[in-house]
């Protein structure tokens, strides 16, 4: 029996990092889990199989194989499982699809595989693949502290849009955070989390014009040193639509927000190379 599910993109709404201690960066982020899915499809197998469609390079190691890797090891699971996994979400562009599958994937593995977890031990399971995974196993909008694996559901339901452009390239998260490193840079958390607290009320409201005044992401100004294109491509983008646009995770993909639905696709198709999605949040 072939069994499928999605895997949600998301954005950060803010995000700020401050100091490095034992080898991890503490951020203050506020993330949005919006409708943009990558497919994945579970089969029985003898094996474990992993396939990404497209591959885009995606290394043989990755946060899927280690999903189950974690799974088989520690339950001493003896079945195999074949995984395809078909890609909307663009890898390296800051909307977090390896998390997004590796949470989807322990999950859905626990039910296929019979594994009987409480939701904490699940979520220490995701933080030992990677920071951003226990946030997808919420799977809706959240205040995000720590390494990542201090996290703060949010139950308003209010629904914003967004349009998000992501980059003909990759953007890598590892080089982003040491660039941040050599820079000497620090965020106040502090402050962060007070700025996070108005944003959320605005977001409440509806206020896109005063969200656009708070909106902000600290290593979104680090990813604009090390790749122009994107600088260059997002005040394209703002000169063209009036809208502000701002940077998503560690960088690549950019995006402006909207209250309701926008009547016209912001992008020509054909105009450029990078890629665009109109997508709403998921609450």
């Amino acid at each position: 029996m072939r069994i499928k599910k999605l895997a949600p993109a998301k954005i950060n709404l803010y995000l700020e990092v401050g100091e490095k201690t034992d080898n991890f960066h503490k951020i203050v982020s506020l993330v949005e889990i919006i409708s943009l899915y990558d497919e994945i499809y579970f089969s029985p197998s003898h094996d474990v199989k992993v396939e990404f469609i497209p591959d885009y390079g995606i290394p043989q190691e990755n946060t899927v194989t280690k999903a189950v890797s974690l799974l088989k090891e520690k339950f001493c699971i003896k079945k195999g499982i074949d995984i395809k996994i078909f890609k909307n979400i663009p890898p390296a562009s800051g909307l977090g699809g390896g998390s997004s599958n590796a949470a989807c994937v322990l999950e859905s593995l626990c039910e296929i595989w019979d594994i009987d977890l409480e939701e904490s031990e699940l979520y220490k399971l995701g933080a030992e693949i990677g920071s951003d995974v226990p946030l997808f196993l919420y799977g809706k909008r959240c205040v995000v502290e720590g390494r990542g694996e201090k996290i703060t559901p949010l139950d308003f339901k209010s629904t914003l849009w967004y349009f998000i452009l992501t980059p003909p390239f990759p953007v890598s998260t590892h080089l982003v955070y040491n660039y941040y490193d050599k820079m000497g840079l620090k965020g106040d958390l502090t402050k962060a989390k007070e700025e996070i607290k108005i944003l959320i009320e605005f977001m409440k409201e509806g206020n896109i014009k005063m969200m656009e005044n708070i909106i902000y992401n600290k290593l979104g100004e680090v990813s604009e040193g090390i790749w122009k294109e994107i600088k260059e491509f997002r005040i394209y983008m703002e000169k063209k639509t009036g809208k502000k646009f701002f940077i998503s995770g560690s960088g690549g993909a950019i995006f402006s927000v909207f209250k309701e639905k926008p009547e016209e696709i912001l992008l020509a198709p054909g105009e450029s190379k990078w890629k665009s999605f109109l997508v709403k949040s998921l609450n």
